[in-house]
């Protein structure tokens, strides 16, 4: 059998799951704490190491994770109708505790040059946020979905990721009103959630799903 026989032969393993009625099923990390950024493209293979922002910011993240103490950083890609073009949205999300609903929310639009040392005060220095308040959102009501549309990691995000956020951003990124259909579950896009729905979603498409290679 050719390479050229193989590759038009290729399905995906959803694909392949779906076909032999599998269930839908996914995993994800614990952590303790997550820290999401705008990092406007291009992003080079060197990125984790030479970037001004993810450089300094994954210093931080080893530093923590060598005390035992979990955190995921990613990277989001600005939203053309959401972004600010000379400032950096960054979304930081805390286990409030060892037993819990749903992590505690914090977003903030600031001064790019300003992103490292908002890390800090969220990781490692919380006597120094106050200085940040004045760039904290409202935005607690409001519930992110974010969709991998990113094919270098995995290119089943590109090949399906990015129709289910266009879907997504077309049908579900609107002003809610209490007697709207529920809008989809952030893990199962297709399925509503068992509580009521929020007065808006925000959908930003998520670019690439971590900061260093992939390990494997």
């Amino acid at each position: 059998m050719t390479t050229k026989t193989l590759e038009l032969d290729c399905r995906f393993c959803s694909q392949v799951a779906k076909a032999n009625g599998q269930d839908p099923i996914g995993s994800a990390g614990t952590y303790d704490h997550w820290i999401i950024a705008e990092i406007p493209q291009p992003w080079p293979t060197t990125i984790w190491k030479e970037h001004p922002i993810v450089a300094p910011v994954m210093a931080i993240v080893q530093s923590l994770r060598e005390q035992g103490i979990s955190v995921r950083p990613l990277m989001i890609a600005p939203d053309r109708n959401a972004s600010h073009p000379d400032k950096t949205r960054l979304f930081y999300y805390r286990r409030p505790t060892h037993h819990f609903a749903t992590f505690d929310k914090q977003e903030f639009i600031l001064p790019t040059a300003d992103v490292v040392p908002l890390v800090t005060a969220l990781l490692q220095q919380p006597d120094h946020l106050p200085q940040f308040e004045a760039y904290r959102q409202p935005t607690d009501h409001i519930r992110e979905l974010f969709v991998c549309v990113h094919g270098n990691v995995d290119v089943a995000c590109s090949r399906f990721g990015y129709p289910i956020y266009q879907h997504l951003n077309k049908t579900y990124a609107v002003e809610w009103k209490r007697d709207s259909l529920p809008p989809p579950s952030p893990h199962l896009p297709t399925s509503p959630p068992p509580h009521l729905p929020p007065p808006r979603l925000a959908l930003f498409p998520l670019w690439r799903a971590q900061l260093c290679p992939h390990p494997d």
